[in-house]
């Protein structure tokens, strides 16, 4: 009975056809998003938090300011 068992492994056995690796695991990748991507990103952070300094209500800059005045 064991060796039954043993001979159903046998027959389970995967091939052996590589895996095609995802995009992001590749060297080229690497290089696009760290000379690229991410630098983009940060700049576009940058500017949304500029943008959001800019249109804050003039109220809201005097509070921010004078804490104390409270």
């Amino acid at each position: 009975m064991l060796t039954d068992e043993l001979d159903l492994m046998k027959e389970n056995q995967v091939s052996d056809i590589p895996e095609k690796k995802p995009f992001y695991y590749s060297k080229w990748w690497l290089v696009v998003w760290s000379l690229f991507i991410w630098p983009i990103g940060l700049i576009m952070l940058w500017g949304y938090f500029a943008n959001m300094h800019k249109t804050e209500m003039p109220r809201t800059r005097l509070i921010k300011d004078n804490l104390e005045d409270l």
